[in-house]
């Protein structure tokens, strides 16, 4: 040591006064830390609410959709049964129209006409 005692002291305060200063960042930092981490635990908290929400939404739909399903197909076997119906009428109107072109054609052949 070259100073002397003196110097060792000043040392000592700087030392101190270094200490001092990286305790309070540590401090400053662990409080930071705290809030975040409480945060994070408020968020997984909500979203854990959410999805037990969410889960119990998702059941109440299902159980409506299982009710309505049977009312559901009905509906579907009426929709293809219209759609046997258009099919139908749609041959027989076919099956009219031409039968009434080979009428009009058998009278004018008939006539003298065709």
């Amino acid at each position: 040591m070259t100073g002397g005692p003196h110097e060792t002291s000043l040392m000592l305060g700087e030392l101190r006064a270094q200490i001092a200063s990286l305790t309070k960042a540590v401090e400053t930092q662990t409080e930071k830390s705290d809030a975040g981490r409480a945060k994070i635990y408020r968020d997984l908290e909500a979203i854990r609410h959410d999805q037990v929400r969410t889960s119990h939404e998702i059941t109440a739909v299902k159980s409506r959709l299982d009710k309505a399903e049977p009312a559901l197909m009905n509906i579907n076997a009426w929709k293809e049964r219209f759609n046997g119906m258009m099919m139908l009428a749609l041959f027989l109107g076919g099956l009219l129209g031409g039968s009434v072109a080979l009428f009009w054609k058998w009278i004018g052949h008939k006539l003298g006409v065709g």
